[in-house]
Order: C-alpha cells, then structure tokens, then sequence
C-alpha cells in the first residue's frame, strides 16, 4: 500500500532527486547555490527555497479546484496575443521564478488562488515586490509615458495569465493522481524550476508539456528535459495535453489521468 505523503520539504528534494540524481543535478545545484556570487539579489531565493515545505499543496481538493474555476475572471481579458504579447516581458528575468510566486502564494495564503486574487496579490498586495515591482524598476516605470506603461502591463498580463493556466493544469494533475488514484506523487518548486522535474513518485519524473518548439517538442527546444540531469536508475514519463482554446483552464482529461494513473500504478508495483 503506497504511503500518505502530506508534505514535501526541501530536504526531500534533495535527498530522493539531487543525491540520488548523480553528478549533474549535483552540479545544476552547486551552479545554482553559486548564483548570488555574481548577483547578490539570488541569495533571498536560495534562502526561501531552501526553507521551503509544500503543505497546503497536498490539502487542495477537486472540490477546491472546481470552486476556484467558477469564481475566477478570464485571466487574459480581451486581450490579443499579437497587441500584448512583448519579448521583453516574456524573456523577462527576475531572481524569484513566477513558480516560486505561486506555491509562496498556496502556503501562504492557504487558498487556490482565481486569476483575479493572483493578479491582485502580484500587483498590489504582498507579491508585488518579486515580480511587478521588478519590471516597473527595470523599464523606469515613472519615467516612460502612459500608453507604454499601458503596453507594458498588458505584457505582464498576458506573461502571467497564460502562466496562471499553466500552473493550474499541473495543480489539477497533481490532486487528481493524488486523491483519485492513491498515488504517492510529490512536488517541489526546486524540482520543477531546476531540474524541470514537475513531479515524481519515487524514481520516476513526469513531464506535463504542450506540443511546442520554442520551449519543448519532444527532444527539441530550448529547455533542457529532465533526463539531462537525472540518471541511476529514474524513468521518465511525458504527458503531453492538448490545447483547450483561448483563456480556457487547461485541463487534463479524464481518460488522460486514467492513462497516466495506470503507468504510475504499474512503475509502483514493480518498486514494492
């Protein structure tokens, strides 16, 4: 019988992925432990990461989900991908990663979040400082006129809102593998943010992504996939999800979970 998990800490991650990993998550993570060297501002990160415990992550229920679903506004409004859309915005780096932001949110708040609690959280309330802050900084927010201080925001809405469906996807993933199926999956924003681990069970990763060259296709694109940096012995399993349409949650179907569900199941019963 698989184990309750109700928590995953830091130390988790550590021990069962970077150690048990081998020498390349192991380098990845010196690498990453290295970053304040050259930018101080990385040393808050490594210090929120490092105390970092996912809890409320693993009360969220379905019924949480659906709820959140019916509250929330459309997270892209009207906007068009072709007005809004910035490179400056999308390749935009500040030291927290938007990830981090929203499983900060989750615990800290204990809530899943509709797009407007997020956009207001990020914008105005405690999660501004990390992100929107940052881009008002960067692009001299005071001094530029009003019509690229609108531009810019709808860039930023635009970044975050596609994000917002992005992590929700994977929440939903995570909640059903978990109470519908009994499975042990775990989740921590180290794993998913270094080593593009979005979740696992025990020593094998899974990968949700959508069909896409610019990012990953596949062995294609520009991130690298977790199999770079894990080795001794973890498998590997991509899911890959359909798009649903313009400012729509990205859902996994059914029958999808049920796929999925039945790999892990098998993975598990060779592993006890």
């Amino acid at each position: 019988m698989s184990e309750i998990v109700t928590s995953v800490s830091f130390q988790d991650c550590l021990h069962e992925l970077i150690e048990a990993g081998g020498a390349a998550a192991q380098q990845e993570y010196r690498s990453w432990r290295a970053r304040p060297l050259n930018r101080p501002e990385y040393g808050k990160v490594i210090a929120f990461v490092e105390s970092f415990t996912h809890r409320f992550l693993f009360e969220i229920t379905e019924e949480m989900l659906e709820e959140t679903k019916r509250r929330s506004v459309h997270a892209l409004g009207q906007l068009k991908k072709e007005e809004a859309e910035d490179r400056r915005i999308e390749d935009f780096d500040t030291p927290f990663a938007i990830h981090h932001l929203f499983h900060m949110y989750l615990e800290q708040e204990r809530r899943v979040p509709t797009w407007q609690d997020w956009w207001s959280w990020l914008t105005v309330g405690a999660g501004k400082p990390f992100y929107i802050a940052e881009v008002q900084r960067q692009f001299r927010w005071t001094t530029i006129n009003d019509a690229e201080r609108a531009h810019l925001k709808d860039a930023a809405q635009w970044r975050l809102g596609k994000f917002y469906y992005s992590a929700f996807r994977e929440l939903e993933l995570f909640t059903k593998l978990r109470l519908r199926y009994q499975l042990p999956v775990k989740y921590h924003l180290l794993a998913d943010v270094l080593l593009r681990a979005n979740l696992w069970m025990e020593k094998t990763v899974i990968s949700l992504y959508f069909g896409n060259a610019q990012y990953r296709q596949g062995a294609q694109g520009r991130k690298r996939q977790p199999q770079y940096f894990l080795e001794n012995g973890f498998r590997f399993l991509e899911v890959t999800l359909p798009r649903q349409g313009f400012g729509k949650f990205w859902r996994v179907d059914d029958e999808s979970i049920a796929e999925v569900a039945g790999r892990l199941q098998t993975v598990e019963i060779h592993e006890s």
